[in-house]
């Protein structure tokens, strides 16, 4: 049982380090042609489904090992991002 206790919070930690980095990647990489206004390139769409997909394994992650935190962390930072 707690072999499976230090796998679920590797998970937890892994999942939660993921979105942070791939989030603030995401952030930097495409800051600037956001802020230019340039058309978009191959590279931001690219980026942008590798951003999608993390967020889409994130609560599936959680729902997987049973975390409520992870799910409730997930949708809160989707509902930080609407506003």
């Amino acid at each position: 049982m707690d072999h499976n206790r230090k796998l679920t919070t590797i998970l937890s930690t892994v999942t939660v380090t993921l979105s942070i980095v791939v989030y603030i990647a995401s952030m930097a990489l495409n800051f600037t042609e956001t802020l230019l206004e340039i058309p978009i390139t191959t590279k931001n769409v690219i980026i942008t489904l590798i951003y999608i997909s993390v967020w889409i394994f994130v609560p599936i992650c959680g729902i997987i090992i049973k975390s409520r935190a992870i799910i409730q962390y997930s949708l809160m930072l989707l509902l930080l991002q609407q506003v």
